[in-house]
């Protein structure tokens, strides 16, 4: 699958701000969600922390700079 076939304008937020990785997350599982591209809402959001966290000991809270 090419990243063009997920995105379109309801999958982007321009005025999106979260403070922490797992805010970011849930913004991007609520986007896509709402875009109809993704079915299993849970699987998606694994897959994220999965690719989102190459420092398995630090937590999806912390601080997303």
């Amino acid at each position: 699958m090419r990243i063009t076939e997920l995105l379109d304008k309801r999958s982007i937020r321009i005025d999106g701000a979260p403070k922490f990785k797992n805010e970011a997350l849930d913004q991007m599982v609520e986007l896509m969600a709402k875009s109809g591209k993704i079915n299993d809402l849970e699987a998606y959001r694994q897959d994220g922390i999965a690719c989102t966290n190459p420092f398995p000991k630090l937590s999806a809270a912390e601080p997303y700079l």
